[in-house]
């Protein structure tokens, strides 16, 4: 055992190490390991705090490093990416064509820098290296991206620090923390009485709505103007985002919650006074055959719910029937994105018995991969749950952190979970 885990750290042959006098070794100590690795890059940190996060209960999980009031977390690599191309989509002036899927574009062939690995991005488009799953150096501008990645890898604490991040930087940022529970915990649905054969859930609805409204500042939502005229009527003749919530989240006009909702995703797709992101976690919900609700003995499918239907058309997908169902058009936008994160634990079945979320979105040209922790993330975040008292110092040996290594896989939950235990 402890000759594999030395093969492992020291990234050596059987044969290699007999050549170097190192298979006679029981124990390498930390100056030998750290002279045989190249250096790590260093750890950046970001600290999200309870005022300008309304959705923090999704980094309530095993993730999250705590640390008072605040939620103190490793930026991973994706997310330093995806800030590169969100401040590029920031300094868009909205004159430009809108940011179309990937399938329109003609991305050229690309080596992994990491790897040295050849991706033909024309047959694959993809966002990541297909050996390593390492992002790209340059992430190409897209109208949108979604996360992937292992359970317990840190998707949903990712897209969080982007959606922090972006309301620090100035954006409007409209967030389902949780997308089964948005299609899914509602007490009841209604007809919608703007919208011929679709359906309001004015419970979820809400709760989206009153977290946009706390997450921005009054005057930023009064400059934003309302381009839609039909939106404009149908919400007292409002003049910009904030009469609209204001309109919208009077008590009387409970019933239309998922029409507003709609109407404030069209006016940020069309917003240029201020970047816009509409981002959505465990996307997959919104894809499964059936959702439980009902409605005359029938059961409904997610593209009956109005909010469903245009949340979900940041991603392509060949079944929508845009045709015959203007919701369903894709989502693009004059200076924003979407950003989508899947949720596969806990549910696997939610798409139905053995049926992957690429066999119904087959072509994911913008799809990020969320990696488990590299050494020094890994090394980083033991240290700080020792600093926080998470896990007990003394348990915190070299030879357990190795041990750590083996057994969590380097998974950011998985980690937490069994320090929990030392």
């Amino acid at each position: 055992m402890r000759y594999m885990i030395l093969v492992k750290e020291l990234g050596m042959s059987r044969t290699s190490m007999k050549k170097r006098g190192l298979a006679t070794l029981k124990v390498i100590p930390p100056a030998v390991t750290l002279a045989c690795t190249s250096l790590p890059a260093p750890i950046k940190w970001m600290t999200l705090t309870n005022d300008s996060l309304p959705e923090r209960e999704k980094m309530q999980g095993v993730e999250e490093m705590k640390a008072g009031n605040e939620i103190k977390t490793i930026e991973r690599e994706v997310t330093g990416k995806l800030k590169v191309v969100m401040t590029k989509i920031a300094e868009r002036n909205g004159s430009e064509e809108m940011l179309a899927h990937g399938e329109d574009y003609e991305d050229e062939d690309w080596e992994c820098p990491h790897c040295s690995f050849t991706n033909y991005s024309r047959t694959s488009y993809r966002m990541f290296c297909a050996q390593c799953h390492r992002p790209r150096n340059e992430i190409p501008l897209r109208s949108g991206y979604l996360l992937t990645g292992g359970s317990g890898s840190g998707k949903s604490v990712v897209l969080g620090q982007l959606i922090h991040w972006a309301r620090t930087q100035g954006w409007l940022a409209l967030v389902v923390p949780s997308g089964w529970r948005f299609a899914n915990w509602s007490p009841m649905i209604v007809p919608s009485q703007h919208i011929p054969d679709m359906f309001e859930d004015p419970f979820e609805s809400t709760d989206v709505l009153q977290s946009f409204v706390n997450g921005h500042s009054r005057a930023l939502l009064e400059s934003i103007p309302i381009r839609e005229k039909v939106a404009s009527e149908r919400w007292n003749n409002a003049q910009n985002l904030a009469q609209l919530l204001d309109a919208a989240l009077d008590d009387d006009r409970f019933e239309e919650r998922s029409t507003a909702l709609f109407d404030i995703i069209q006016e940020l797709s069309t917003c240029v006074e201020a970047p816009c992101l509409v981002a959505v976690d465990e996307i997959e919900t919104f894809f499964a055959p059936y959702i439980d609700h009902y409605y005359d003995s029938e059961q409904l499918v997610p593209e009956d719910l109005i909010g469903i239907s245009r949340l979900r058309a940041g991603l392509y997908y060949p079944q929508a029937d845009v045709e015959n169902d203007p919701h369903q058009a894709p989502l693009l936008f004059k200076r924003g994105l979407a950003l989508y994160a899947t949720h596969s634990y806990g549910r696997p079945n939610t798409l139905g018995k053995n049926v992957s979320f690429r066999t119904i979105v087959p072509h994911m040209p913008h799809e990020l991969r969320v990696l488990p922790f590299d050494d020094a993330e890994f090394q980083a975040a033991c240290d700080f749950y020792r600093d926080d008292m998470v896990a007990d110092k003394e348990a915190l040996t070299y030879h357990n952190i190795r041990s750590l290594k083996l057994m969590t896989q380097r998974n950011p939950r998985k980690l937490y979970s069994r320090l929990l235990l030392l």
